[in-house]
């Protein structure tokens, strides 16, 4: 069988269930990216198979498992060069390790490594009524039972940010999920303003009602979950220092538009080639999922 049949057949195999699977000697369990391979013979293989990833070898593939069409196959540019496949398996060179405790740079160390991370775009209201928009990327998604996700919230030179004083004192937002179709205005809502300022109406989004939560969600954001303030943990420094606020919410509503709403009635899911997902990395790089691209873009 030609290499790119076995390798398409391999990676069709999916799981119904979210249980490991096996196909060509490989073990495919659970993983929340989309995934990018190349065969030693150059051909880029892009695949969103339900959320996994090869990790190791196993047995035969077991009759349960159902044919998918979310991969994609192109022949790379360096089809004669055998020489990158293992460029990141090698052994070959030398590690150099970082204390935290001394590196001069661990901002900069810590969002390059652990990327790229969600955007949580977050929509919330002050006491007085005023509506607040900012992203915010230390975020993620913590348990489905009960439907749990955190964000840490950094202290600003003048304190805490309008978001987080927002959640503490009326215990609501959304989250509104940062696709590649609107990373400008969501990077605009960065900007530090005054609390009196609205940041959706200086990035120009629009918004819709929310049935939860007396708080608006993002009209681009093709999903959207109202969430309730379930607890909080500060972060000190070394020094004594309030640097941090990590916020745990309940998810009491989600909202997914038709145009990325997959699976069906009983058991919906987001449609992950459809919505396009953008996450953050080093600096202040952009990552729309799956396109291995970057897209680059100042703060405000």
């Amino acid at each position: 069988m030609h290499i790119m049949s076995r390798v398409v057949t391999s990676l069709h195999i999916l799981l119904c269930n979210h249980q490991p699977i096996f196909a060509n000697g490989l073990k495919v369990v659970p993983l929340l990216s989309p995934l990018r391979l190349r065969t030693r013979r150059g051909y880029s293989v892009t695949a969103i198979i339900s959320n996994r990833r090869i990790v190791s070898k196993p047995p035969a593939i077991p009759s349960r498992h159902v044919i998918s069409s979310a991969v994609k196959m192109t022949r790379g540019d360096n089809s004669n060069d055998d020489t990158n496949d293992d460029a990141h398996d090698s052994n070959d060179g030398e590690w150099t390790t970082f204390d935290p405790k001394t590196c001069q740079g661990v901002y900069g160390l810590g969002i390059s490594a652990v990327a790229p991370r969600p955007v949580a775009v977050i929509t919330s209201r002050s006491k007085n009524g005023t509506l607040n928009c900012a992203p915010f990327s230390y975020t993620g998604l913590l348990s489905h039972d009960p439907p749990l996700v955190c964000h840490g919230i950094c202290l600003s030179r003048e304190g805490k940010k309008d978001t987080l004083v927002n959640i503490e004192e009326t215990k609501q937002w959304v989250y509104n999920v940062l696709s590649d179709t609107w990373v400008k205005e969501a990077n605009a809502c960065s900007e530090e303003v005054t609390s009196d300022m609205n940041e959706l109406d200086i990035a120009g989004l629009d918004t819709l009602p929310c049935d939860k939560v007396n708080v608006p969600r993002v009209k681009r954001a093709l999903v959207a979950m109202e969430c309730e303030f379930e607890s909080k943990k500060e972060i000190i420094n070394d020094d004594g220092m309030h640097t941090t606020t990590v916020v745990f919410g309940r998810i009491v509503k989600y909202h997914i538009h038709s145009s990325v709403l997959g699976g069906t009635e009983e058991r919906p899911v987001v449609d992950l080639e459809k919505i396009r997902l953008c996450g953050r990395v080093g600096g202040t790089t952009y990552w729309p999922a799956g396109e291995g691209k970057t897209l680059s873009m100042e703060r405000p």
